[in-house]
């Protein structure tokens, strides 16, 4: 039996989900959400809810909304306290700038960087989706998305996804993804406070036409987009997701995860804060929030505010997703991010895939059997023994001892002989090594596949370039 890491850190006490919950369900029935789409607006109307189509606005009778609860209960019960921890999953992040972090250069992202990201991802194994690392700039920017995701179903060997710019090439990058039998989606996510974008939600009635699923997600924050408080920013952060979750509901009869990926200001500068200590928190109540409701949950943990991948990086990014893991929240924020989204960089993206696979080695546990103890070998090698040699070392090395091809174990002067290097000179090495062919890849997919692929991508060029 493997002796799992258990989750039970907590942040919020039975009685302080329920003051969330009920605050929530007061704001959508006084206030509501603005949903500015007459569909949609129609479609909620008809399952109960209050619609003001003057103003576009939805309020959400409390019996509805709690109705809605009763459902996803249904489908995942409550967890029990002390379960084993999920792993961290994580995915990449899409960035408009691409930073070069060894020569501290940043520009605008490249349909080469796309390529470079497709290769390198498919090497690190703690990304299960392979997905564009930047908005390549050589290329019309409505099509960006189109272009990209061909990229990405042609050579990844790996599934993957992107953020889709509008409903028209939503509807190519579905064909592509049909063509493949590949599940696809829709990140629907809130304009806090309390609104979606138009464009978003026409996207949306197109994924739920096509079959696809629709994620939720609520980036409100602290002292800017919502209340300064922690306890606020839930508050409507959990308004907002029970609002989406309502409406992904009434078109595609599923419910997403509880995607809380709330922020807080720094209020020197109001940019948005990624590694604030505030992140930690956040992860651990979307966690209790999440299971209040039946839900899994995402958080944006596990990133940081440092430009450089320093000490900064490495205390924000690993404490604030432990804390989240902990308490039962798998899904943190996406990786490879220089600062709070000031680019895409492949030394943070190995660097990122690295600290998850040490953490992720933890999260495993040990097993406890007779094999393991190793009673009979500590036995017969009494009191002078060297277990190095041992058949039950090489048996069982690769599973009790975590290795790492980035970070050092080793003397002073090992170190100092390889010239003192530092972490990013060996990443860069690293890296180097991982993208040496990328130029070359061979598609992932047969032949009469990527003839597919280009005929939908030639249709969606054709289509795309007379929008302005």
């Amino acid at each position: 039996m493997m002796g799992k890491v258990l989750a039970a850190v907590q942040v919020l006490t039975e009685n302080e989900i329920e003051q969330i919950h009920s605050g929530a369900l007061r704001i959508l029935k006084e206030t509501g959400i603005k949903v500015p789409n007459q569909e949609i607006l129609k479609i909620c109307q008809k399952a109960g809810a209050r619609v003001d189509e003057q103003l576009q606005i939805v309020r959400f009778p409390v019996e509805i909304i709690e109705e809605l609860v009763g459902l996803m209960r249904k489908e995942r019960p409550r967890r029990k306290l002390m379960e084993p921890v999920k792993k961290v999953y994580a995915n990449i992040s899409t960035q408009t700038f691409f930073v070069d972090k060894k020569n501290h250069i940043r520009r605008y992202g490249l349909m080469d960087d796309v390529l470079k990201g497709i290769y390198l991802v498919d090497q690190l194994e703690s990304y299960q989706k392979n997905n564009p690392i930047v908005v390549p700039s050589d290329v019309p920017y409505n099509q960006s998305d189109v272009i990209s995701m061909h990229k990405i179903l042609t050579y990844a060997k790996k599934e993957g996804k992107t953020y889709i710019l509008s409903p028209t090439s939503a509807k190519y990058i579905y064909r592509m993804m049909k063509t493949l039998g590949r599940r696809f989606g829709y990140y629907l996510n809130t304009i806090s406070p309390l609104q979606y974008a138009a464009n978003s939600l026409e996207i949306a009635l197109v994924t739920a036409r096509e079959g696809g699923d629709i994620s939720v997600g609520s980036m409100v924050m602290s002292g800017s987009t919502g209340p300064v408080t922690i306890a606020g920013t839930l508050v409507l952060s959990c308004a907002e997701i029970l609002a989406s979750q309502f409406i992904v509901y009434q078109l595609t009869g599923k419910f997403a995860e509880f995607g809380s990926i709330c922020h807080s200001v720094n209020p020197s500068n109001m940019m948005c804060s990624f590694g604030s200590p505030n992140q930690g928190i956040f992860a651990v109540a979307t966690a209790q929030l999440a299971d209040f409701y039946g839900l899994d949950s995402r958080s944006n943990s596990g990133l940081s505010d440092a430009i450089y991948p320093d000490f900064q990086a490495g205390v924000e990014k690993v404490s604030t997703a432990l804390f989240g893991v902990l308490a039962g929240c798998g899904g943190i924020g996406a990786m490879g991010i220089s600062g709070a989204d000031q680019g895409i960089s492949l030394e943070q993206l190995v660097l990122d895939n690295e600290w998850i696979r040490a953490v992720n080695y933890m999260l495993n546990g040990f097993e406890v059997n007779e094999e393991t103890l190793a009673i009979k070998e500590i036995i017969d090698a009494g009191h002078e023994a060297n277990y190095i040699y041992q058949e039950h070392t090489v048996q069982h090395l690769r599973e009790s001892i975590y290795f790492s091809p980035i970070f050092d174990r080793i003397p002073y002067e090992v170190w100092e002989s390889k010239g003192c290097r530092d972490l990013c000179d060996k990443v860069d090495e690293f890296i180097q090594s991982k993208l040496e062919g990328y130029k070359n890849m061979e598609p992932a997919i047969e032949e009469n596949y990527c003839r597919q692929l280009d005929d939908i991508l030639n249709e969606a060029i054709e289509e795309l370039s007379k929008v302005n």
